[in-house]
């Protein structure tokens, strides 16, 4: 026990460190992205800087080769952002990956408790039995105690008896040998007929010892039969035999759980000293844990806003199913075959090139009739279409920021995860600047 204990010392301290060292990771890896999103805040003030600049000079007529420098800044600016951004997505990796690390670090901690509960069931369990045993052992030393106190009471019953009969034998020996006679004839004729006496009396005494010690066995050896009911005395020797190593065997289990009993007082006096020890240990507080925290509640808040933007965006997708709908059997002449939130882009896609296919055609055969090609732009379907392309070139996508992050958040301890302007939106508002006539 000592061993397994010491074993989960090493162990926790290990995983102790394993946390402190992730600790540190993370402190270090939220530095980085703080420089990191530094870094991406000065490229976007810088890009807002130069689309400022730019927007000044649109009355001016721009020189290709100043065109093509804003356009090489703005490439290398779009990939120094892509960079960043994918830099941010490592760092979250590593973040990931930490927080994984101290889930694991937890469930180890959480197993050795449950292992330390099962000894210490397992350790509850065997004082059970032992007390158990304990009552067991007082119960038969009580009955050997009364089996010893009978036996002891017959044998002085038996001691008695025999020493009641003696004297019975002895008594007319003794009037006898107290007798005074006169003539020696008579002393001669009683010496003789006292020796004869003496020896049949000796003899009748042996005679009736053996008499009584065979009549004390014949009634124990009848007792022990019908104690046990056993049928003869063979089965009575058996099954004292089988008793007796029955008997054997308990004292051998005794003195089996008796050694068991004080090895496990003493893993138990092992286990307390150790607790002990460990209760004297102080634990410093975490430098970090305020920081962790507030970025734990920052994570959590983030996260119930992007479930409910989740929610309103399912909700939107939902609304638009029958919208698009109308729309596809408007352009296909029938209904789409399948509707789902995850297809409706695709829809929307096939719409928006069955009309781009429709208005083409039309444009075409509105030419066809008009041989003078210097003429087709003076056509009002042509002219229509010009302008309205002309009108789509020019006008650049909105910037869609979520409502999640509207808010800036200035703590450090909070996510400082961002929805930078996106590329494909910028790219083409810089396309239909650059491309615009002069």
């Amino acid at each position: 026990m000592s061993n397994l204990a010491q074993s989960a010392e090493a162990e926790l301290a290990k995983v102790r460190a394993e946390g402190d060292w992730v600790l540190i990771k993370i402190e270090m890896e939220k530095k980085a992205m703080e420089a990191t999103t530094a870094a991406i805040a000065e490229a976007q003030d810088e890009m807002k800087r130069l689309r400022a600049a730019k927007s000044k000079q649109r009355t001016k007529i721009a020189h290709p080769r100043r065109r093509k420098q804003l356009a090489d800044s703005e490439q290398r600016l779009h990939l120094a952002l892509q960079g960043k951004r994918q830099h941010i997505a490592t760092l979250r990796l590593a973040i990931d990956d930490a927080r994984r690390a101290k889930l694991d670090a937890a469930a180890a901690l959480a197993t050795e408790a449950a292992c330390a509960s099962d000894w210490e069931a397992k350790i509850q369990r065997t004082l059970a039995d032992l007390e158990t045993a304990q009552a067991n052992d007082a119960a038969v030393a009580d009955e050997i105690k009364r089996l010893q106190a009978t036996i002891d009471a017959n044998e002085m019953a038996f001691l008695a008896e025999k020493q009641k009969l003696t004297a019975e034998l002895q008594q007319p020996l003794v009037e006898r040998t107290h007798k005074a006679y006169r003539t020696q004839n008579h002393e001669l004729e009683y010496r003789k007929k006292s020796n004869l006496s003496w020896l049949k009396a000796r003899k009748k005494v042996d005679l009736v010892k053996r008499t009584e010690s065979l009549e004390r066995k014949k009634e124990l050896l009848d007792y022990a039969l019908s104690a046990t009911q056993k049928p003869n005395v063979v089965a009575l020797v058996t099954t004292f035999l089988a008793q007796e190593a029955k008997k054997t065997a308990v004292a051998t289990t005794l003195a089996d759980r008796a050694s068991r009993h004080a090895h496990v007082l003493a893993t138990m006096a092992d286990v307390e000293t150790e607790l002990a020890k460990l209760q004297l240990v102080q634990v410093h507080a975490n430098p970090f844990r305020a920081d962790l925290v507030a970025a734990l509640e920052a994570s959590q808040d983030r996260a119930n806003v992007v479930a409910a933007e989740s929610a309103a965006v399912d909700t939107t997708l939902q609304q638009l199913e029958a919208p698009i709908a109308a729309l596809y059997e408007l352009a296909f002449e029938t209904t789409p075959t399948e509707i789902a939130p995850h297809l409706l882009v695709g829809l929307l896609a096939r719409v928006e090139a069955r009309v781009s296919e429709q208005v083409l055609s039309r444009v075409a055969r509105a030419c066809q009739g008009v041989a003078d090609s210097s003429t087709w732009p003076s056509l009002p379907l042509v002219a229509r279409f010009l302008e309205l392309r002309c009108a789509a070139a020019y006008t650049s996508p909105p910037i869609v920021v979520p409502p999640s992050m509207r808010t800036q958040r200035k703590t450090s301890g909070e996510d400082d995860d961002k929805w930078p302007v996106h590329s494909k939106a910028l790219l083409a508002a810089l396309h239909a600047k650059r491309n615009k006539p002069q």
